[in-house]
């Protein structure tokens, strides 16, 4: 059976109505060669399934190569978006 290769994903998501385009980027220069997936305005209920969505269908080789930022300018909110998760 060949080997499978993922390609390097950032899932950028922001709390904000837009995300700032200085830290798109950032991003995109810190991982020239990620697909960049973008998703604004989100909520804890967002993050929850877009994270769950993206490492699922990858498996734990895939998730090696997903990087997941979560952005906003109200710091309670992204680190709130964060923990439901990370914790399940």
């Amino acid at each position: 059976m060949p080997e499978t290769s993922f390609k390097p994903v950032i899932i950028f998501m922001d709390t904000d109505k837009h995300a700032s385009p200085f830290d798109i980027l950032t991003a995109i220069d810190l991982f020239p060669d990620a697909e960049m997936l973008k998703y604004e305005n989100v909520n804890v209920e967002d993050v929850e399934k877009i994270v769950y969505d993206a490492l699922f269908p990858r498996g734990p080789e895939g998730a090696k190569h997903t990087k997941i930022f979560i952005n906003g300018k109200d710091f309670k909110k992204p680190t709130k978006s964060w923990k439901k998760p990370k914790h399940a």
